[in-house]
């Protein structure tokens, strides 16, 4: 019978198909089957019946013809399942993403697993369950790839004898924290919002709070195999529930707590960590009762990362220490920390002279008490190419002097800066910001914000101290954005301007006309001599002093007829965007000038206001 059946539906199919290729029009007749129904609707008798044959002959006739096409329709059916997939695995080896080795395959699963939105999908609709479902190939990938399975949060957790069993020896990766609402989807494409995948953040959150309500049930399974633990990622959890802590931890890397709630009347948690975790190189504490700074799990860091902590019991040059045993730190972020530094603490231990931090790529002070701004930052010395940030919040002026002290060898422990070749100032609200980086690279070598305090008002003496820290030598850039007359007296800004010497291009976005100004060439004054760039937006334009400057810039008699001055750089470019006040006659007059002169609407902005290289 299986013989005979195979045989028939192989002709069958390949005598369609050779009927199909000689009919170009065979897609569109495929589903009428209307005229070959009427073909065989004519009642037929099988072999050896009659019509005359009795009921039972006929009832055993029906049911051997029920059979047979059912099983013919089965068989024809995993004839055709089977050749489809020959086909399509046919198809799928010729695509450029089954050439791929299942090693390469495995690494770009990781990446897919690692992506910020993968952790808010619904559990079928995440990775790696979904990749798993694709072909037999990437579902072998998969299984053998025991790194995408680490990954042990609330939305996986009911199947965690899964993911586990497939993890082998692999070190687990423990969350349990909220999710941001910027967590978007890694395929965001933001100059075209509708390609965008939209990811819920409704079930992730759901999740997170049905499993904080049972932390105990939740971290459950994994306990058995805590050694194998390398990242830990918890938030709103009960320090009386951290108690699996006093384990030993041989391989965990990672440790992220959060918004730890505190018990006075029990024995802190991070007692427990002490000595427990030998290969801990990142560790970020906030808004808990952390481990004090004497405490080991502090040494041998790559990342350190401490927020909104009061420490007591410690001081704030126990930092220094940390420092100290931390040779290859990379990242450092310390903000809102407040300190005991009450009459009874211990007295100071010995600091050393200078701290280097060669590894050091990103270092973060914000909020923190001036005088342990100026601890940190006086004894260390960080690599040329580091960024740094120091957030200030300022009631008087003097805490800003009091950050980088005239005593402070800027070259000596902040190299980097010796690298700024642009420099950009912002005035927001309350806040002044200062950014410098150098021309071609990512973030910005130094960032400074100062917040202004109730009953502040910005000095005259702020932008100065600032800038130097931010002005060396290579300063070729400088941008002013709404620094209004009332932040920075002229003279003042006139001396700041004076210290540019190789200043190539400025930029002045919002300020007032008085400081544009003061750029005219005169015979007592030539600031930024090598100036060739000047770009303007939204100021309000004073005709005749536009063209005045622009003259003393752009001619060799400095514009007013007399001797010609000794051979200056000239002003090449001069872009005036959204600027109010203009008027055609002076816009003609700048054109006849010998310069590039640009005029644009609100429509056309300047790309990138912060700085500008001249070529």
């Amino acid at each position: 019978m299986e013989a005979v059946t195979l045989q028939l539906i192989s002709q069958l199919i390949r005598g369609v198909r050779e009927h199909a290729l000689a009919d170009s029009e065979y897609k569109n007749s495929k589903g009428d089957l209307t005229r070959l129904a009427s073909k065989i609707s004519t009642p037929f008798l099988l072999f050896g019946t009659t019509e005359h044959d009795l009921i039972e002959h006929t009832d055993e006739e029906f049911e051997i013809v029920s059979f047979s096409c059912d099983y013919a329709a089965r068989t024809l059916a995993l004839y055709t399942e089977h050749m489809r997939s020959t086909i399509s695995s046919r198809r799928n080896k010729r695509l450029a993403i089954y050439r791929l080795t299942d090693d390469v395959l495995a690494v770009i699963f990781e990446f897919v697993v690692g992506s910020r939105s993968n952790c808010l999908r619904p559990l079928m609709r995440k990775a790696p369950l979904n990749i798993s479902h694709v072909s037999r190939k990437w579902r072998k990938v998969a299984f053998e790839a025991p790194r995408l399975w680490a990954q042990y949060e609330p939305m996986n957790a009911r199947i965690s004898h899964i993911f586990l069993d497939r993890t082998r020896s692999t070190p687990l990766n423990i969350e349990l924290h909220s999710r941001d609402a910027d967590e978007i989807s890694d395929d965001e494409d933001l100059e075209e919002p509708h390609l965008s995948f939209p990811v819920p953040l409704a079930p992730a959150a759901k999740a997170y709070r049905a499993h904080l309500a049972k932390f105990a049930e939740f971290i459950q399974p994994v306990i058995p195999y805590v050694g194998r633990w390398g990242v830990l990622n918890l938030e709103g959890v009960r320090e009386t529930e951290l108690n699996f802590l006093s384990c030993p931890t041989p391989n965990l890397k990672i440790v992220r707590l959060k918004s730890i709630r505190s018990d006075p009347s029990t024995t802190s948690y991070a007692q427990l960590l002490d000595a427990l975790t030998p290969s801990l190189r990142e560790l970020y504490l906030r808004d808990l009762r952390a481990p004090p700074l004497t405490s080991p799990i502090y040494a041998g860091l790559t990342v350190l990362k401490l927020q909104e902590i009061t420490y007591e019991g410690s001081m704030a040059c126990h930092l220094l220490d940390i420092l100290v045993v931390c040779p290859l730190l990379e990242r450092l972020s310390l903000e809102s920390l407040k300190f005991d530094e009450s009459p009874g603490t211990e007295p100071l231990p010995h600091t050393p002279l200078s701290i280097p931090l060669t590894r050091l790529k990103s270092m973060q002070l914000s909020f923190l008490n001036t005088a342990v701004t100026q601890t940190i930052l006086l004894p260390i010395t960080i690599p040329p190419t580091a960024s740094l940030l120091v957030d200030i919040k300022a009631y008087s002026d003097a805490d800003v002097r009091a950050i980088f002290p005239s005593t402070f060898d800027i070259s000596k422990s902040l190299p980097n800066t010796l690298s700024i070749s642009w420099c950009y100032l912002q005035l927001v609200g309350n806040t002044l910001y200062m950014d410098g980086g150098a021309f071609g690279s990512g973030a910005p070598l130094l960032k400074v914000g100062v917040h202004q305090v109730t009953g502040f008002y910005y000095s005259d003496l702020v932008i100065p101290d600032l800038a130097q820290v931010a002005f060396p030598l290579s300063v070729r850039s400088l941008s002013f954005d709404f620094v209004e007359h009332w932040t920075i007296r002229v003279p003042i800004f006139v001396r700041l301007l004076a210290s540019a010497t190789v200043v190539t291009s400025l930029t002045f976005s919002g300020c007032s006309w008085s400081a544009v100004e003061a750029l005219a060439i005169t015979p007592t004054s030539h600031l930024c001599p090598l100036l060739r760039d000047l770009r303007l937006r939204g100021v309000q334009i004073n005709n005749a002093a536009l063209l005045r400057l622009v003259k003393s810039r752009t001619c060799a008699d400095g514009g007013d007829g007399g001797q010609p001055e000794l051979e200056h750089v000239r002003l090449s470019s001069l872009v005036l965007s959204s600027c109010t006040g203009l008027d055609f006659p002076t816009l003609l007059a700048l054109r006849e000038l010998p310069l590039q002169v640009q005029a644009l609407g609100p429509d056309s902005p300047i790309k990138n206001i912060k700085y500008n290289q001249v070529r």
